[in-house]
């Protein structure tokens, strides 16, 4: 992959994290592929019960895969995705991250996941020099956490968003930093990184569906996309996502978020993550049909 030379490369930094990819193998044409490793009993990826691979895992082996050229994004740059989820991907059974030019312009690179012969995540990955955001580095006082089991979340270490500020047309959430040697700390611990800024996003979308949309704690929420613009580094603390209020009804929906440097209200980026939500009991139904479908 090419890019320009004046910004310096920094690679994110790898160390404490699982190994989520198998041997990296070059395709014939172009690109590379590797076996994905399902993380089981991680304290970030599995810290509550699960019954698929879910969307973090695919995008963080994708994100790895990235990282395996030796010109990886890293500090000064900027990361564009449209991910799609059309089916899940299911616990032990092969399944491989692919990684290709087709279609993805110079600067990036289009990801397939699939199992058994069908894509459970695909999209295109694409950088572009940045700045970076200016603004007081560090926030002035520390949020209060939300509470771990509103984020479907067990543990404490990983919820990522304070209590949030409820306003009249928006609702804005202060986003923490992971702890230094937590997976998703980026630069050594030392920032933000693109995983834990899609982390927060995806604890917002849970919030939204039981805060405001009043669904019962057990409702499940599948990903159907993502589209970020997001930093791939963000040395500041003062970070903050802020939804403006629109209706949440019906089974699927699209939350829109903007990333905010939290002191200067610049806007730094956004995500959107597209969703379903099914009860607890239409899950089961959901799932039951697709194991039955799989053993015949």
């Amino acid at each position: 992959m090419s890019s320009p030379t004046a910004v310096p490369r920094t690679r994110v930094g790898l160390a404490g994290r699982p190994r989520l990819l198998g041997p990296t193998t070059d395709l014939p044409g172009g690109g590379r592929s590797a076996p994905l490793r399902v993380p089981h009993g991680h304290p970030f990826f599995f810290d509550h019960p699960l019954d698929h691979v879910s969307g973090m895992v695919l995008l963080c082996a994708a994100l790895d895969l990235v990282e395996t050229d030796p010109a990886a994004p890293g500090d000064g740059w900027r990361l564009h995705t449209r991910l799609d989820f059309p089916a899940l991907c299911e616990l032990g059974r092969p399944v491989s991250v692919r990684g290709t030019g087709d279609g993805a312009g110079p600067d990036g690179l289009r990801v397939d996941v699939t199992q058994e012969g069908s894509t459970t995540c695909g999209g295109v990955l694409r950088w572009t020099p940045g700045t970076p955001p200016g603004g007081p580095a560090v926030r002035r006082l520390d949020p209060t956490p939300c509470r771990a089991e509103l984020l479907h979340r067990a543990r404490a270490d990983n919820v990522l968003l304070g209590v949030p500020d409820e306003q009249e047309d928006a609702i804005t959430w202060p986003v923490l930093r992971a702890p230094h040697d937590h997976y998703l700390a980026g630069s050594g611990g030392r920032a933000h990184s693109t995983r834990s800024l899609v982390e927060a996003a995806r604890q917002v979308t849970t919030m939204l569906f039981h805060h405001v949309g009043g669904r019962p704690a057990d409702t499940q929420m599948i990903w159907l996309g993502l589209t970020a613009d997001l930093p791939y580094v963000c040395r500041t603390e003062a970070l903050a996502l802020r939804w403006w209020r629109t209706r949440i009804r019906g089974s699927r929906f699209s939350v829109v978020l903007d990333l905010l440097h939290e002191t200067t209200g610049r806007t730094l980026g956004g995500v959107t993550i597209d969703v379903t939500a099914v009860s607890a009991a239409a899950y089961r139904r959901f799932r039951q049909r697709a194991a039955d479908g799989g053993a015949s």
